[in-house]
């Protein structure tokens, strides 16, 4: 009755002739009451449209899918009737024939919103979107859950008829026609990734020498090495199961077992590390492990893939048992494929949000793969070729053995938002192709990568990175977090050489990248770059606890191991921006090795283990200029120094312990050669470094140089809901 009131019509019965009152009324009673429906209306829908993410079911084509459903109903209806003659569809397949369906009859004249319900979703085959697919800009596709539901979608399958074995283990049959030429190599036990059996339990082995260790260069030495007594057994039966993990500075390598030599103390694998001679496999360290024997099986938790008796072996953990507990092998690679052409016919306007992705395989060869920086080889559960404008948006990708997402060839104007990516066998997210096309359709651009969360990541993949940019340009990294892995956290370029690429113009800002190393590689890097990318900017990061694995000492005591850094500018870097960063508890603060035409201005720079700032082979000219560098160790300018290509100056440095050396230089002697003649050498009094807290006072010494404060109070996904 108030709307009713609050919206009355003026009275005009007193002005008008009689027998236009009647007229009068009948009208306005009518517009009183449409505009009641279209009140109630309008409140409805701005309900449902907040619950679908900016889409009212009114104003949209609806479908329905659930765990529960027939793919003979309408899928229009949430939920089947009580007579069940109708109700939700059960697979997403058939989802996408009906939408499919008002394509081909031209019935798309408003967005198509696909709704999942409660539930798993096992897939028999990968989701695969085509341009037959495609929305558009006015009516996009969407799939998402049901409001308040958790819709799963699995390349999974759940093991069943575990029985107990002579001892501690359970036995459960593994057909190998379920997994044709790729044996699995995870286990999910109750939604945690069990341990694949191995030797040793913790730490590694250390073998003796290369096969040919007076020729290095000998291709043996990338195939074969001498193990010490006791490592390794001739006589185990499943030698060809059983794969070597051998470690090099900073990435790994896979390979099954050819044949062992007891005589000779020589493994052979079945296949090379590496193509180049000069990095056979003693390079940058000994360490390696061994994974899937039977032999190792020999710790709850653990699990192990026999192939000839075609099943799986468990060692269970006190008090668990078999009939209470949920096995899950990831069976598909791919969970999702969008499959477009570039320049020809893409995939576009489509969006998943409020899903979850789960259990897709490694994609790992029987034959392994040799090393390569970053694995970048690895598949991806989400895969994207030649697709623009697609949103993936406040997804869970988790449990699965390759990179969450990829974003390849050809693609475009795409979104990934909001995401968390976390307990993955490989990397988080890959934008763009690994090598430049002529072609520039092949080209990938301005896509937008923020607020997501990628971590605890690289398991099998053990070099992964947390997000990669290869050849791609007018991309923006924006407000992520990257944390808890071994490889690079953020990777951008991908050409060792100072040459035009496809790779410029790309943002990196605000992302929070921190406790990374697991001192598992040799080295790794918060933010990495490689090659020639003018326009590209790196700008208000924070980086900081960055570790590596040192023990690969030698026989003389060396350690091979591959400084890590804070900050990456490898090889062939040039025309990139580096300022109002912040970098802290690394090995080295930040590294630059050949390129050129480079501005690192404004950043902070604070204990490093080794030296601050290193620089290698000297070459290409640099702009180091307004920064903080803030040691507790007294080592600041590491490696090469010796060319005036370098502007170094207004500067501020500091040492809270030992004296600064500069190139093995004091200050002064420094300064005699050109560099630093206005910098300061004085206490910028930050508030509390030890904990992070790097702000300044308002008279801070620092401010005479010109630095600027660096505001991070946004680093890292924001709390916004994205139109969730």
């Amino acid at each position: 009755m108030q709307i009713l009131k609050k919206y009355m019509m003026p009275d005009f019965r007193h002005s008008l002739p009689k027998y236009d009152i009647n007229i009068i009324l009948y009208c306005r009673n009518l517009a009183v009451v449409a505009l009641c429906f279209f009140l109630a209306a309008g409140s409805v829908s701005s309900q449902v449209k907040e619950q679908q993410g900016g889409i009212a079911e009114a104003e949209a084509h609806t479908f329905y899918v659930s765990p529960a459903g027939n793919d003979v109903f309408s899928g229009r209806r949430p939920a089947t009737t009580k007579d069940k003659s109708d109700g939700p569809f059960l697979t997403i397949k058939r989802a996408q024939e009906a939408v499919r369906k008002l394509k081909q009859d031209k019935e798309l004249i408003k967005p198509v919103v696909v709704y999942l319900r409660e539930g798993t979703y096992e897939l028999e085959q990968p989701l695969r979107f085509t341009p037959l697919d495609s929305g558009t800009a006015q009516f996009p596709t969407t799939y998402t859950a049901y409001p308040g539901e958790r819709a799963v979608i699995s390349g999974g399958t759940v093991i069943k008829g575990w029985k107990s074995m002579e001892g501690p283990l359970w036995r459960a049959p593994l057909p190998t026609k379920v997994w044709g030429d790729v044996p699995p190599r995870q286990l999910f036990v109750d939604g945690s990734r069990a341990v694949r059996a191995r030797e040793p339990d913790d730490g590694y082995f250390f073998f003796e020498d290369i096969a040919v260790p007076d020729r290095p260069e000998d291709k043996l030495n990338r195939l074969a090495f001498k193990f010490r007594v006791g490592q390794l057994q001739a006589e185990w039966s499943d030698l060809k199961s059983i794969e070597v993990v051998k470690f090099f500075g900073w990435d790994e390598t896979r390979r099954p077992v050819e044949r062992i030599d007891e005589e000779s103390r020589i493994i052979y694998l079945q296949a090379p590390v590496i193509k180049r001679a000069d990095r056979p496999l003693n390079w940058y360290g000994k360490r390696f492990y061994l994974e899937n024997l039977h032999a190792g099986l020999d710790e709850p938790g653990e699990w192990y893939y026999d192939e000839d008796k075609e099943s799986l072996l468990y060692y269970p953990k006190q008090g668990q048992n078999p009939e209470e507990i949920a096995f899950v092998i990831p069976r598909l690679t791919h969970l999702v494929i969008f499959e477009g052409i570039p320049s020809k016919r893409y995939v576009e306007y489509i969006v998943l949000r409020n899903l979850a992705f789960s259990h897709a395989a490694a994609g790992v060869s029987r034959k392994g793969y040799a090393r390569q920086q970053s694995n970048i080889f690895a598949p991806a559960a989400i895969s994207a070729q030649g697709v623009r404008h697609l949103v993936f948006r406040n997804n869970e990708v988790a449990h699965i053995g390759p990179y969450g997402i990829e974003i390849g060839a050809g693609s475009s104007h795409n979104q990934v938002v909001a995401n968390r990516f976390y307990d993955l066998g490989g990397g988080g997210i890959k934008v763009g192709p690994q090598k430049s096309s002529k072609n520039l359709a092949e080209h990938s651009s301005h896509n937008l990568i923020t607020d997501n969360t990628v971590e605890n990541i690289g398991h099998i993949y053990l070099a992964a990175a947390g997000i990669w940019v290869g050849d791609s340009a007018y991309n923006r990294v924006l407000h992520n977090e990257v944390t808890a892995l071994a490889g690079m956290g953020i990777s951008v370029g991908w050409h060792w050489h100072d040459k035009p690429t496809a790779t410029h113009h790309n943002e990196v800002a605000y992302n929070h990248v921190h406790h990374m190393g697991r001192k598992l590689l040799g080295s790794g890097s918060g933010i990495y770059t490689l090659g020639r990318q003018p326009g590209t900017v790196i700008h208000h990061n924070l980086v900081h606890d960055v570790n590596r694995y040192t023990g690969d000492a030698d026989e003389e005591g060396k350690h091979p191991v591959h400084p890590a850094f804070g900050l990456q500018i490898d090889n062939g870097s040039a025309e990139i921006t580096f300022e109002n960063n912040v970098i802290y508890n690394v090995p080295d603060a930040a590294y630059k090795q050949l390129g050129g035409q480079l501005v690192v201005r404004n950043n902070i720079f604070a204990f490093a283990e080794d030296y601050l700032i290193q620089r290698r082979k000297d070459q290409g000219s640099m702009s180091f200029k307004r920064n903080i560098v803030y040691a507790d160790n007294g080592r600041i300018f590491g490696d090469q120094w010796s060319k005036k290509n370098a502007e170094i100056d207004h500067n501020l440095y500091f040492s809270t312990e030992r004296p600064l050396v500069f190139a093995g230089k004091t200050f002064a002697e420094w300064q005699g050669q050109g560099r630093d003649r206005n910098s300061l050498m004085v206490n910028p009094r930050f508030t509390n470094p030890k904990t992070g807290d790097f702000s300044l006072p308002t008279d801070s010494p620092a401010f005479d140089i010109g630095f600027e404060p660096i505001d991070l109070s946004t680093v890292g996904p924001r709390t916004n809901d994205f139109d969730k």
